[in-house]
């Protein structure tokens, strides 16, 4: 494997968005970082588990509060906030187990319907090792009501969707390694997020 060199001229500054799950992968990342200034991740966690594989030279730079879209949404959010008749829980991210989206539809089924007819599921993202059609299926089967788009969420409507929301879900399962953008966001906007106590999440 080549690495690119270091020099005084030119400073090379990575980022590491997932710690790496496997032995060779860890030693790979090792000897990468000896070849560039920094590595930046998005959380403290994150640091101290690459300090604890022999990684030092990490910096880090939490996610951004999208705060610019917030103000153009006021008007927005006061006439939906006197209109609606339900409670509207989120979860933005790509439909995928390890983010534990099929752990949230199958919760769905423990509520009592008279909580269900309170609330709206709402999912955002694109699909990944879970289809829009199961996803949909599960909905449909536990009877609440729902709204679903299965594709790219733009920065806009990202900001949109977490301060429309009454609170965001972040099921995800132990496996993930990273940080979760749409959980810095809701709780930066003093949305209630419901979130395992465990890794990184437990310590956001």
């Amino acid at each position: 494997m080549k690495y690119a060199k270091k020099s005084d001229s030119v400073k090379v500054i990575a980022t590491l968005h997932r710690f790496p799950t496997t032995f060779v992968r860890r030693q790979l990342l090792r000897q990468f970082s000896k070849h560039v200034e920094c590595l930046i991740v998005h959380s403290d966690y994150q640091k101290s588990e690459l300090e604890r594989i022999g990684v030092t030279n990490v910096v880090v730079i939490e996610y951004p509060a999208l705060l610019s879209n917030k103000f153009l949404l006021d008007d927005q959010l006061d006439e939906r906030n006197e209109s609606k008749d339900f409670c509207i829980i989120s979860f933005i991210g790509a439909l995928s187990k390890e983010k534990g989206l099929d752990i949230f539809l199958a919760s769905l089924d423990l509520l009592e319907q008279h909580v269900k007819d309170k609330i709206l599921v709402q999912i955002k993202g694109r699909e990944s090792d879970i289809s829009k059609d199961f996803v949909e299926s599960l909905l449909i089967k536990s009877g609440v009501r729902y709204s679903i788009k299965a594709e790219y969420v733009s920065d806009e409507e990202f900001i949109e969707t977490i301060l429309k929301s009454d609170a965001l879900v972040i099921p995800y399962r132990k496996n993930f390694v990273g940080s979760s953008g749409p959980m810095t966001e809701a709780m930066y906007n003093s949305i209630p997020v419901i979130a395992p106590n465990y890794k990184v999440l437990a310590i956001t």
